[in-house]
């Protein structure tokens, strides 16, 4: 999810306040706190620091090299890369850190998010199907959403996340994406670089706003010939996420809405009971396959039960304080399943939300 942040916005953590999932550019202070945690936190300050910045090596797939976008020769139109997961599905990916899934079937094709829309999105998809296609937004969040512009189609969201996707995608929120990938922490050298291609038009691209944004339902059905994708509400990381379930190959497609790092503490957010009940929903589709939005790991059922596990046993004052630039006052707490510490983010089994008391109840 992330950048997971708002999820989108490449997240800060405060000196030793754990940086993951979403994208980070830096470490400040963090104010007082006792000085056996202090302590603790300066232990785990380096391995963290490399270990969950922008989005890890791990979780973003990055391709081998070195150098920003430019010095790798990317340009607009060769700036993502696919890998095939199924038949007629592809997972899309590139510096952005964010995935990207197209459906191909017989008779149309569907895209699940748009990412940031750095590169040439469109001719990229379109290098892979020429049949009339379909773009579905898990969520209103820029990462997810600032690469609509590119496309002639509707762009189906969830209703509840429609004006929030538009106020995303404000003049104001695409420059600071913009900015923001000129200046985001890469792989596998772990420095900041400019991941803007050549041939990318800022001015044009703060001015795009969000596409044509249209409607969608709960329990919609997108059948492309060979493949149904059913949309499954799953409220949490914002009011209006939604997933995508491959009804023949029994695989959930679910954005930020289920992940190992779920953020619970913006404004957009619902309360943790609401995103409780969006985990026990997820338990009655028949999937056998989980795909996050940032995540190149497959997940299992057994990847949701340790969700469900981190949420049913959340203990808000045990939690890691955790705070960002845009929200410095948000009260978030890193909170963890039972026996993890932000050392593990990478173990099987690592699970965690990010929560303020705004949003526990």
């Amino acid at each position: 999810m992330p950048t997971c942040l708002r999820l989108c916005i490449q997240m800060r953590c405060r000196w030793k306040r754990w940086r993951t999932k979403y994208e980070t550019e830096g470490i400040s202070t963090i104010p007082s706190v006792c000085a056996k945690r202090r302590a603790k936190l300066g232990r785990l300050r380096t391995s963290l620091a490399t270990a969950a910045t922008c989005r890890s090596e791990a979780e973003t797939g990055a391709r081998s090299g070195t150098g920003c976008a430019k010095e790798r020769g990317m340009t607009m139109n060769k700036y993502y890369e696919e890998t095939k997961v199924a038949d007629g599905v592809y997972r899309i990916n590139g510096l952005e850190g964010v995935y990207m899934d197209l459906f191909v079937g017989t008779k149309a094709a569907l895209l699940f998010d748009t990412g940031y829309g750095f590169g040439d999105l469109k001719d990229f998809v379109r290098q892979l199907t020429k049949l009339p296609l379909i773009i579905v937004n898990s969520h209103g969040h820029m990462d997810h959403t600032s690469g609509n512009y590119q496309f002639d189609e509707d762009i189906y969201i969830h209703p509840k996340d429609m004006d929030f996707c538009r106020e995303t995608n404000s003049v104001e929120g695409r420059l600071r994406t913009a900015r923001e990938g000129r200046d985001k922490i890469c792989y596998p050298e772990r420095v900041k670089r400019n991941i803007i291609p050549e041939g990318f038009d800022e001015d044009a691209y703060i001015r795009k706003g969000a596409g044509k944004l249209k409607a969608l339902e709960a329990g919609q059905v997108f059948d492309l010939g060979g493949i149904t994708l059913e949309v499954v509400e799953l409220p949490g990381h914002t009011s209006g996420s939604i997933g995508l379930f491959h009804k023949e190959e029994k695989a959930f497609y679910v954005s930020d809405a289920l992940n190992h790092f779920t953020y619970l503490f913006f404004p957009e957010a619902t309360n943790l009971q609401t995103y409780k009940q969006t985990l026990y929903k997820a338990r009655t589709i028949p999937f056998e396959k989980l795909y996050t939005g940032h995540l190149p790991v497959v997940g299992t059922r057994q990847t949701l039960e340790d969700y469900i596990d981190c949420v049913e046993n959340l203990d808000f004052e045990q939690g890691v304080p955790y705070d960002t630039p845009m929200f410095p006052d948000s009260g978030a707490r890193m909170c963890m399943r039972k026996g993890y510490t932000p050392e593990d983010i990478f173990k099987p089994g690592f699970a965690a939300v990010v929560i303020n008391k705004e949003h526990l109840n």
